[in-house]
């Protein structure tokens, strides 16, 4: 999966944007959730890399699950009722 140069709301100079006067952006709002857990101050950068990751991690498992359900729906269907076989 190709990550983008920088993250939409990000400007030309690296400044994230606040596109959104209701509220943080989703870059914001990254950096305030994971901040806690880190020992350095994480950056717009570091926040759109997070997103990336956890975009293509999702993306991985829907791939996966797509995957799962092809073969199942390709098995072949046993064409009688398990109870026509007991007999």
């Amino acid at each position: 999966m190709a990550s983008p140069s920088r993250p939409a709301n990000t400007s030309a100079d690296g400044q994230v944007a606040n596109d959104t006067p209701e509220g943080p952006t989703l870059i914001e709002e990254t950096i305030a959730l994971w901040q806690p857990y880190s020992d350095r101050k994480l950056t717009a950068e570091d926040a759109r890399q997070m997103i990336v990751n956890i975009v293509g991690f999702f993306d991985l498992l829907n791939e996966w699950d797509l995957q799962k359900r092809k073969r199942e729906s390709e098995k072949p269907t046993d064409p009688l009722p398990e109870e026509s076989r007991k007999r």
